[in-house]
């Protein structure tokens, strides 16, 4: 069965705790081991918000007298999305079971690892933008 969870930006970073990575990581490791169990025998699908941690990038940014103009909050929001995602992925591969190979198992046991979309992708985009030599 797929299941699919939202962590919410404030469940990482409480409001009043001190914003360091650290903080974050253990706060992502309390969810993980509630998130576990179902990833074992689900198809865990996890969203996150990132609205605390987009507000304390976006106040540093501004505050940064060495920068023309504050970064946009497109680019502090793929920021934050790439840490976060960072962390829970950490936390999982610490958490779930391993195979031989050393991969975390995938629930209903199919191949590991799975085939990467994004390699098919690339061949036949690079395979449409490529040149004719000429003749």
């Amino acid at each position: 069965m797929r299941v699919v969870v939202a962590v919410g930006g404030n469940a990482l970073l409480e409001r009043g705790e001190v914003p360091l990575a650290q903080t974050q990581e253990k706060n992502v490791a309390v969810a993980v081991r509630a998130l576990a169990p179902l990833a074992r025998d689900h198809d865990l699908v996890i969203t996150h918000g990132n609205g605390p941690q987009i507000g304390l990038l976006a106040n540093e940014s501004s505050a940064d007298p060495t920068l023309p103009a504050p970064y946009s909050l497109d680019v502090l929001g793929a920021q934050t999305q790439g840490m976060i995602g960072y962390f829970l992925l950490q936390e999982f591969e610490n958490a779930l079971p391993r195979t031989a190979g050393g991969r975390t198992a995938p629930p209903g046991g199919e191949s590991w690892p799975p085939p990467n979309p994004w390699r098919s992708w690339s061949s036949r985009r690079s395979a449409r933008l490529s040149v004719p030599e000429p003749s």
